[in-house]
């Protein structure tokens, strides 16, 4: 099966990455993952695939959260697609999500084809 699209995964909970990325492998996706935001940015410089999509925690426990980490990856490449997880209610304050249309807010937990049909609807913006 051809790969659909290259996905970073960004998650400091283990089980959350090994389960997101066999997901994702599963369904066509090439999955990346990182356990933090310094960790993203090391996988980031030294891919040499095109990624598609960042799938980020927003709240992690290194000085580079989702929100900082989406911000300088969106520097090396603007219109990177960008989906943020987390498991806080709306009133924590790391994790408001600036508004910004090009940012996708899904809530922890979600359902695997929930998390599917949100990379597709991601992915399919223009």
């Amino acid at each position: 099966m051809p790969s659909l699209a290259t996905i970073l995964v960004v998650d400091d909970e283990a089980e959350v990455r090994t389960l997101v990325s066999r997901v994702l492998e599963m369904n066509g996706y090439r999955a990346l993952t990182a356990a933090s935001g310094a960790d993203a940015l090391e996988i980031w410089d030294k891919s040499e695939c095109r990624i598609d999509l960042l799938l980020t925690d927003l709240v992690m426990p290194d000085a580079i959260g989702g929100r900082e980490l989406a911000g300088l990856l969106l520097a090396k490449k603007p219109g990177l697609k960008v989906i943020f997880t987390t498991g806080y209610v709306a009133s924590h304050p790391n994790q408001n999500v600036p508004p910004d249309e090009q940012f996708t807010l899904l809530q922890k937990p979600y359902a695997m084809t929930e998390l599917l049909a949100v990379i597709q609807a991601k992915l399919a913006e223009p």
